[in-house]
């Protein structure tokens, strides 16, 4: 990974670039030992690619709701 964009992703994010660089690259094989190993370029793809998809859909979800809420008619309600 670049390091501009590392960084430039963390900071909208405001995440750490380690945390995230690490958790791009490796992964944890069993919780209860700890045992930390490198992703190959393929299961690094898929980690990206899925977090690419995670953020879109915050961000398409958020979108939506905002225009939503902006175009909200308020109904009035008059009992005669």
């Amino acid at each position: 990974m670049f390091v501009a964009e590392l960084y430039e992703m963390c900071d909208l994010l405001e995440a750490e670039p380690n945390s995230v660089q690490c958790s791009l690259t490796s992964r944890v094989l069993d919780a209860v030992d700890s045992v930390l190993t490198d992703l190959n370029s393929c299961e690094a793809a898929t980690v990206r690619d899925a977090l690419c998809k995670a953020l879109y859909s915050r961000l398409f979800t958020y979108l939506v709701t905002k225009i939503n809420d902006s175009i909200k008619v308020s109904v009035i309600f008059t009992i005669y």
